[in-house]
């Protein structure tokens, strides 16, 4: 590769000066350069990973297909048009993390929540990365949707009675700790429903442990149709519930939910032409005599075996 300048001698008639510079390393290293950025591109575009990135002032300077196919986004759309796909809540931790990278230029990474334009509901981790243009930052995007609803569901799993489906010992206890800590600070009441089904050991002694599972499948299906959505549901364990009222807005309504359990309850059999089951309930609300969880679940117990002596009296009197 030549460079050549040519040079008219306008004082020496017909004279031409023509100087010729050896420009050979600086053509292949240009070409070099071009060679290496569309190698980038050509990356950039077969990652599965999403890129964008802005400049100092948020336009767009790089951006990939897959950027726009995790959003549902048109190919001309703005950092501005991704950014409306997210909550308030998000957005104001995705400007905040922009803003910690271009003050610091620490990487930074965080999971947000997207409403795409086709009405769909997608979980993405966002990477940002500091470059060393003024202000510009590298924004790194993996739909990790997939990922999540599995972790949702092995916690979920982990925290459920497998053979009910409700809630396990360890679960509900730890709601129920949450829910009095809640109802305290918000100066509220809640309650708590202890169920024991009467003579269940009869059960498993008669037909069998799988009819007695059966049973409490049943029983826990009972008590969950008649709690609110909001209303949690537990198993303590062997033939013992637990129904937790976060928000008890009179009291009056635990006890007449006491009422409706032991009546749904009653209208299990035990077994073929057997006869129906029965289940004790005691309830116990939060109030300015009781100071914790463990307390609330101890008066909730206490008053169901009151429940429990009353029926076996009654039975006796009959």
């Amino acid at each position: 590769w030549v460079e050549t300048t040519e040079t008219n001698l306008l004082d020496s008639e017909g004279v031409v000066v023509a100087e010729l510079v050896d420009i050979s390393d600086e053509m292949a290293a240009q070409t070099a350069l071009r060679a290496r950025e569309e190698l980038l591109v050509r990356l950039t575009h077969a990652l599965p990973t999403g890129v964008f990135q802005i400049d100092a002032g948020g336009a767009a300077v790089v951006s990939n297909p897959r950027w726009f196919e995790v959003t549902d986004l048109h190919h001309a759309a703005t950092f501005g048009d991704f950014m409306g796909l997210c909550s308030g809540a998000d957005r104001n931790r995705i400007d905040g993390a922009i803003s910690r990278t271009r003050e610091t230029g620490v990487d930074c990474e965080l999971v947000v929540e997207l409403h795409t334009t086709t009405d769909h509901h997608r979980v993405c981790r966002l990477r940002l990365c500091g470059l060393e243009d003024a202000g510009s930052v590298l924004i790194c995007l993996d739909d990790v949707t997939e990922r999540h609803l599995l972790e949702r569901r092995l916690v979920d799993q982990a925290q459920r009675d497998p053979l009910t489906g409700l809630l396990n010992r360890s679960a509900i206890l730890s709601r129920l700790e949450a829910c009095v800590q809640a109802a305290r600070e918000r100066h509220r009441s809640a309650a708590v429903l202890f169920i024991d089904l009467d003579d269940f050991k009869s059960v498993n002694d008669r037909y069998g442990h799988a009819a007695g599972d059966d049973l409490l499948r049943r029983a826990g299906a009972a008590i969950r149709s008649c709690v609110r959505n909001e209303d949690l549901v537990g198993r303590l364990g062997g033939d013992e519930f637990v129904v937790i009222l976060p928000n008890l807005l009179v009291p009056k309504a635990a006890s007449a939910l006491a009422q409706r359990l032991e009546i749904e309850l009653s209208t299990l059999m035990v077994g073929p032409g057997e006869r129906v089951l029965s289940g004790s309930v005691g309830v116990g609300i939060l109030d300015g005599s009781i100071n914790d969880a463990g307390e609330l679940l101890a008066a909730a117990d206490a008053a169901m075996y009151s429940a429990k002596r009353s029926r076996a009296r009654s039975r006796t009197t009959n």
